[in-house]
């Protein structure tokens, strides 16, 4: 074979080490493989073979003991899979800025911001219509101005609305007509006690106050009156003020002092995603078993360009182990769990504006590893409650 024709099938350059390195030259060269510029010393020898060669060295290399070694690779075949290698690797470059530059002019994400009164899925259903959606290419949109006339037209409840596009989020301000309120047309009445109480305190924006702080009201008092003036002057008025008073409660609650509570044990591993969007790929956390209880934090890592967000990002997770354990309560903690627990159950019924003045454990005793408890609550909260005047006078 000539020098041409190796290095058009590609060539090996070896170095081979052995104590029976004489033996080894002879028998692959007495088996007719073809072999050149061959230069040795004592136990090493440098050779040249063609490619298609190298698999037949095995027999003799396990015969003679030999080891080999690859110096260097010539010819046509290793210099095709080096272009094919570097233009796959160029080819891949290439197409990850292609895939960053079209995934950062997608539409990812429609937000509406500014509303209370019109719906934000009436607003991105109005501005589908326009192409504004999850997908769409952000160079083929509207123009904002023209985006803004068009959303004006559609959505009449606004009186103002604006577009833009901040990175990969196409967002919408809406401004809300002011519409003036309805005055609605209250017929006369008394503001009266929805329940026993001691007034704390009152005030009448209209109307004639019956009743002054500290007094005893019982369900139906009047305590804002809606008729002013006497006899043939009575004039009848929708009453309207506000009206607290105490108010009492009584809970009974049981806590047990044996109590069953899930703790972090410090063990935890950590999941990461790369982020496409919302599409996640899992590319750590595989051999993770899961635990029987545990809590999870997330935090993700955007790529950004400038002041644009590109939607591809790194996402972790850390998974960090909870076990259940069985703790003791003293007396005194059981106490103090069963009176939050008390007052918190007790807040969640009262009206807005309602609080707790003063509390007290009026009974408390522990039997069978449990502590029962009776706990007095006086409460401050709106006592008044309307009630149409259907006659003249009272």
């Amino acid at each position: 074979m000539n020098q041409g024709g190796s290095w058009l099938k590609g060539y090996l350059v070896l170095k081979v080490r052995g104590k029976r390195l004489e033996r080894f030259l002879n028998r692959i060269v007495g088996q007719g493989i073809y072999v050149w510029d061959i230069r040795r010393s004592a136990e090493e020898a440098y050779l040249s073979i063609p490619l298609e060669s190298f698999y037949q060295l095995r027999p003799f290399l396990k015969e003679t003991g030999c080891r080999i070694y690859i110096v260097r690779r010539v010819g046509f075949p290793f210099l095709l899979h080096k272009m094919w290698t570097r233009s796959m690797f160029v080819a891949g470059v290439l197409i990850f800025f292609i895939g960053i530059y079209f995934l950062s002019n997608v539409v990812w994400s429609v937000q509406v911001i500014g509303n209370e009164k019109i719906s934000s899925q009436q607003i991105k259903q109005v501005a589908e219509q326009f192409g504004i959606k999850r997908g769409a290419l952000i160079f083929r949109l509207p123009s904002a101005e023209q985006m803004q006339r068009e959303l004006m037209k559609k959505i009449p409840q606004a009186s103002w609305i604006g577009f833009e596009m901040k990175g990969t989020t196409a967002l919408i301000r809406v401004v809300e007509k002011v519409l003036p309120e309805k005055k609605e047309n209250f017929g006369p009445r008394h503001i009266i006690a929805t329940k026993k109480a001691i007034v704390h305190s009152i005030f009448a924006e209209k109307g004639r106050q019956m009743v002054r702080p500290n007094d005893l009201v019982k369900p139906g008092d009047i305590l804002i009156s809606g008729v002013l003036g006497d006899g043939e002057q009575t004039v009848l008025v929708p009453a309207t003020g506000r009206v607290e008073g105490e108010t009492w409660y009584e809970s009974t609650v049981m806590v047990s002092l044996k109590q069953k509570r899930l703790v972090l044990t410090g063990e935890s591993y950590t999941n990461r995603y790369l982020m496409f969007g919302k599409h996640a790929v899992k590319i750590q956390g595989f051999t993770a078993e899961p635990y029987a209880q545990s809590t999870k934090t997330e935090d993700t890592s955007w790529l950004t360009i400038g002041k644009a967000a590109l939607p591809l990002g790194v996402k972790k997770e850390i998974i960090r182990q909870r076990q259940m354990i069985e703790v003791s309560l003293t007396e005194k903690e059981a106490i103090e769990i069963g009176k939050k627990y008390a007052r918190e159950n007790l807040e969640k019924r009262l009206k807005k504006g309602g609080y707790v003045k003063t509390e007290k454990v009026l009974h408390e005793k522990q039997d069978n590893g449990k502590v029962y408890m009776k706990i007095y609550f006086v409460v401050v909260e709106d006592i008044a409650a309307e009630q149409p005047i259907t006659y003249e006078g009272e």
